[in-house]
C-alpha cells in the first residue's frame, strides 16, 4: 500500500486500508507483521510529521481500538530529511523496517476480526507498507505442577501441606477428605496465587476422625480439574518417644514397621535418619549436642512429629 502524503496537501486527512473479515475459528492467539518505509519531509518540522496507526476490531467491526501509533522519529525509516518525493522498492532493504502488533487480546470467540491501517496526512512525505501477514495459533497453557502434597498428625489436628508451580491457569484448590477412601466431601476451598513461581499452602483439619484420607481437587479457570495423590492419616497420634529428656538412647513406639525416622535440629537441619523395621525403634542420640530436636516419623505421605530434649 502506498500513501501519498508528499503530493496531497491535505493535513489531517485520514486514509484507511481495511482488511477482510478474519475468522480465527478455535485459534486464540495472533500476530500481525508488516514492513513499513517512510521519510519525513523535514525531520525538524513536527507539523509535517505524518502518522501511521493500526486499529483493530474484535467484535466484527462494531468498535475499533488503537493498537499501534507512530509518527516522526518512531515512524521514519530514513534518518535524514527528504525534500523530494520518497519511494522504496522491496529490494531496497535499507529503507524498510519490520513491525508487529499482537492481536491476541482483541480476539473474541465467535466474532470476526478486522485490521485497519490508517495513514494520517501532514503534507510530509510518503508512507509505504508491504508484506502484511496475520498468523494465528492456539495458545499453549502450561499446566499446574503439583510439587508435593503431604500431611502430618499434630496435637488435636491434621496438617495438610502442598507446594505448586505454574498456577497461572489455576483458579482454586478444593481440599477434600474421606473416612473410607471412597466417598469424599469438600473440607475447604483455597484460592490460587495465580503465580508462575512456586507457592506453598497449608490447612489444619481440626478434630479429625481416627482415620482420614485427603486429596486436592485442582480447578482451572476454565472449570477443568485434576486430582492429586491421596494422603492417609490414621491413628490417634499414638507416636510415643521416651525417655525425654534423654542423654543417649531413646525409644520410639507406635510405628508401622516401615517408613523412616528423621531427627531435625531447631533450625530444620537433618541430623539423623533411620529406616523403620519394627513397631518400636531404638535410636542413639549420644553424639548430638544438647538442645531441642524434632523427631519425624515418615510413612508414605504421612508425617508424625514429636519434640525431644537432649541433655
Amino acid at each position: 500500500a502506498f500513501f501519498s502524503n508528499y503530493a496531497i496537501e491535505q493535513p489531517g486527512t485520514l486514509d484507511d486500508l481495511v482488511s477482510p473479515a478474519i475468522d480465527f475459528g478455535t485459534k486464540d492467539s495472533s500476530i500481525l507483521t508488516f514492513r513499513v518505509a517512510h521519510a519525513d519531509y523535514d525531520i525538524n518540522d513536527l507539523a509535517s510529521w505524518d502518522g501511521l496507526e493500526v486499529l483493530v476490531s474484535g467484535d466484527g467491526g462494531a468498535t475499533f481500538q488503537l493498537a499501534y501509533k507512530k509518527t516522526g522519529d518512531k515512524l521514519r525509516t530514513i534518518a535524514t530529511s527528504q525534500s523530494g518525493t520518497f519511494s522504496a522498492t522491496p529490494a531496497q532493504t535499507g529503507r524498510w523496517r519490520s513491525d508487529s502488533v499482537n492481536l491476541t487480546t482483541y480476539i473474541q470467540p465467535g466474532k470476526r476480526l478486522f485490521v485497519v491501517f490508517r495513514n494520517v496526512n501532514a503534507f510530509g512525505n510518503n508512507t509505504i507498507i508491504d508484506d502484511i501477514s496475520i498468523t494465528a495459533a492456539q495458545k499453549v497453557v502450561v499446566p499446574l505442577r503439583l510439587i508435593s502434597f503431604t500431611g502430618s498428625k499434630q496435637n488435636g489436628f491434621n496438617q495438610l501441606n502442598w507446594k505448586t508451580a505454574n498456577e497461572v491457569n489455576t483458579k482454586e484448590f478444593s481440599l477434600e477428605y474421606s473416612t473410607d477412601a471412597t466417598n469424599f466431601s469438600a473440607l475447604a476451598t483455597i484460592n490460587s496465587d495465580r503465580s508462575a513461581l512456586e507457592a506453598n499452602y497449608h490447612y489444619n483439619h481440626l478434630n479429625p476422625a481416627k482415620q482420614n484420607f485427603y486429596r486436592l481437587k485442582m480447578i482451572d479457570i476454565d472449570g477443568r480439574f485434576t486430582y492429586s495423590n491421596t494422603v492417609k492419616l490414621s491413628g490417634e497420634g499414638n507416636l510415643l518417644v521416651y525417655p525425654t529428656p534423654a542423654k543417649e538412647l531413646i525409644s520410639v513406639s507406635g510405628l508401622d514397621k516401615k517408613g523412616d525416622i528423621r531427627l531435625l535440629s531447631a533450625d530444620g537441619k537433618i541430623m539423623l535418619t533411620q529406616t523403620v523395621t519394627s513397631n518400636v525403634q531404638t535410636i542413639n542420640i549420644g553424639q548430638l549436642a544438647k538442645g531441642v530436636y524434632v523427631l519425624q516419623y515418615i510413612n508414605g505421605n504421612s508425617v508424625q512429629t514429636q519434640k525431644i530434649i537432649k541433655e
